[in-house]
């Protein structure tokens, strides 16, 4: 029994050693881990960062960054393009850096995938993922083909600019504070709204003569003018006729100093209707 208890304890003692041994010494290939150079700093195995087109560093630790920076190599970017770039430019770009004083090649990157890609008016052409974007065309998918056609129906139609200009393209490219009109909609006649002309109240408090889309300011209105004081009207107040005198009266009023008309002005010392002169005798005084 005695025997039993020492070999068990031995036994633990093997486990501890082998315990105590740090677990990112070995990686699961056997391997030495350390640090690995691909789209930024991980640790891994050589041969692990090798399978993954890193740059096996060997630093035990990513804290602080090992990984190469400043120095130019060939830089493979999603869509499958190569160009020689800075690492820390690439690797933070989202490229995979394949090593510094490495050279852009066929093949180094792979082919770009290809498959359907839609124009802008609904035309479906297989073309790869690079060729696609170029051309702001867009993009179907990998291995997808244009039959049955992914495009779909696309609106065609006049589009109209602020400014009242109009062109004819598909709805999805009429944006950016555009008016789509509709699907075959022309531009002749023009279908667009045009700008008003009137007088532009500027922050300044200056007036100019402007329309009512690039107005930066207050827009008084349609054929307003900028006459005196105009800019100084409250915001809520409606600007003055064109055609009106600033300090015109009203058409109907009198002077401040005139009399009504049906008024009759006596004179100061008249006597009134009925009374006799001062120095008449009564009418039956005898003489």
């Amino acid at each position: 029994m005695r025997n039993f208890r020492i070999f068990t304890l031995a036994a633990l003692a093997v486990l501890a050693a082998c315990d105590s041994t740090p677990d990112s010494a070995d990686g699961a290939d056997g391997g030495v881990v350390g640090a690995c150079c691909a789209q930024g700093c991980s640790l891994s195995t050589a041969f692990e960062c090798s399978d993954r087109g890193g740059l096996f560093n060997g630093a035990a630790s990513c804290d602080p960054d090992p990984c190469d920076r400043g120095q130019i190599g060939a830089c493979c970017a999603a869509d499958g393009m190569c160009a020689a770039r800075e690492a820390g430019a690439c690797l933070s770009a989202g490229g995979d850096f394949r090593g510094p004083g490495s050279q852009c090649s066929v093949g180094l990157c792979g082919a770009p995938e290809t498959g359907a890609c839609c124009s802008p008016l609904g035309a479906c052409e297989i073309r790869d993922r690079v060729q696609c974007a170029r051309e702001n065309w867009t993009w179907q998918g990998a291995d997808l083909t244009c039959d049955p056609d992914p495009c779909g129906p696309v609106e065609v139609g006049a589009c109209c600019t602020p400014q009242g200009n109009c062109r004819v393209i598909d709805r999805v490219r009429c944006r950016d504070g555009n008016t789509f009109m509709g699907d075959a909609v022309m531009c002749e006649p023009n279908p667009c709204r045009q700008p008003e002309v009137g007088a532009c109240c500027k922050q300044d408090g200056t007036c100019e003569r402007n329309t009512d889309v690039d107005c930066r300011g207050r827009f008084m209105g349609a054929a307003s003018t900028c006459s005196r004081d105009l800019c100084a009207l409250p915001p809520d107040a409606a600007p003055p006729p064109a055609d009106a005198a600033p300090d015109a009266a009203p058409p109907d009023a009198a002077p401040p100093d005139a009399a009504p008309p049906d008024a009759a002005r006596p004179p100061v010392d008249a006597a009134p209707p009925d009374a006799a002169p001062a120095d008449a005798a009564p009418a039956d005084a005898a003489n």
